[in-house]
C-alpha cells in the first residue's frame, strides 16, 4: 500500500490525495461515480460545462456529479470569472435557454448503478473507515447505564422526529 507521497511514481502525485477513492470501472478511472478526465480533455470539458451559461455554482454542482480532476473547481472558477463580463451579457434569455437544452447531455457520464469498486479499492476504503472509526472510538466515552424512570429520546419508526420517553424497569 502506498501511504507516502515519496514512494509513488511522479506521474501519479496529483492523484495521491484521492488514492482511496479512485478505481477502474470498464477501463475508465473513476472517483466514486465521477469520471477522471485526462489533461488532454479538460479544456473541452470546461467548454462543454460553460456552453450552458449556468454560472459557477450550477456548473460545479453539475461537474462534481459527473467528472473529476485535481484542481477542477479552481480552473472552472477562473474560467467563469474571465467570461462573466464577456459575451454572456449579449445573449437574450431565450438564446441561453436554447443552449441549455442542447448541451444538457454533452458531459460524459457512466451508469453508476453498475459500478462496483474493485477489490483493492474496497479493501482500502474499508481500512480507511476502520482507521477513522478507531480515532473516534478512542475519544468516545461510555454512557452511564440507564435506570427506571430516566428520560430518553428515541427515533420513532413512523416519523423523522425524536420522541421523548421514559425507561421502564
Amino acid at each position: 500500500m502506498m501511504d507516502h507521497r515519496d514512494r509513488v511514481p511522479y506521474c501519479t502525485l496529483p492523484y495521491f490525495e484521492w488514492r482511496d477513492e479512485l478505481s477502474i470501472q470498464e477501463g475508465i478511472i473513476v472517483k466514486r461515480e465521477a469520471i477522471l478526465i485526462p489533461k488532454s480533455l479538460r479544456h473541452d470539458m470546461k467548454n462543454r460545462l460553460h456552453s450552458a451559461h449556468l454560472g459557477y455554482d450550477s456548473m460545479m454542482k453539475r461537474a462534481r456529479r459527473t467528472i473529476f480532476w485535481p484542481g477542477m473547481a479552481k480552473e472552472i472558477k477562473q474560467m467563469t470569472d474571465l467570461s462573466r463580463h464577456s459575451y454572456t451579457e449579449h445573449w437574450s434569455q431565450s438564446d441561453r435557454d436554447d443552449v441549455r437544452k442542447k448541451t444538457r447531455s454533452m458531459i460524459p457520464s457512466i451508469n453508476i448503478m453498475r459500478i462496483e469498486p474493485n477489490a483493492k479499492a474496497k479493501e482500502l476504503r474499508s481500512a480507511r473507515k476502520q482507521s477513522v472509526k478507531k480515532c473516534y472510538d478512542r475519544r468516545a466515552k461510555n454512557l452511564p447505564p440507564l435506570g427506571p424512570g430516566d428520560s430518553v429520546y428515541f427515533g420513532h419508526k413512523q416519523g423523522q422526529h425524536w420522541k421523548l420517553g421514559k425507561v421502564k424497569e
